[in-house]
């Protein structure tokens, strides 16, 4: 019985300080800057507009937030498609080049403007065909 004993109380001991301790400790609370951007899971035009604005406020209260410039450009670059319309992928570019000042390191940024300039055929800007060559004519 007195082993027993003596095992308890400093099990009880240990129980109360973790107890004590947890209680006392300093909770941190995670506090966003700004609430999340809303996803934008339908690419009508409606929903890409009100996300699109709602992107184009951030940035404009704050230049540095990456995550809003991110949002912006993958809404832009939406745009493009949907509406055929260049000028979007074009200030997309921008965007991310922005963030890309403020956050030089951030994934999103640079696997986004790789895309857009892959998909705008970056590569292959200049053509293979000798200089001067008109197109459908073979040289001899």
């Amino acid at each position: 019985m007195s082993r027993t004993r003596s095992y308890v109380i400093p099990l009880l001991v240990i129980i109360v300080s973790v107890i004590v301790t947890w209680l006392a400790w300093p909770q941190q609370r995670i506090r966003l800057a700004s609430p999340p951007l809303p996803l934008v899971l339908t690419t009508s035009r409606l929903d890409l507009n009100d996300a699109e604005a709602e992107a184009r406020r951030r940035l404009a209260a704050n230049a540095a937030d990456t995550a809003a410039g991110v949002r912006l450009a993958e809404i832009l670059l939406r745009k493009a498609r949907i509406e055929t319309d260049a000028r979007h992928a074009v200030e997309a570019e921008g965007v991310l080049k922005t963030v890309l000042t403020h956050e030089p390191a951030e994934y999103s940024a640079l696997k986004l403007l790789g895309a857009e300039s892959e998909g705008r055929g970056a590569g292959a800007t200049r053509s293979s065909a000798p200089r001067g060559a008109r197109p459908g004519v073979l040289a001899k």
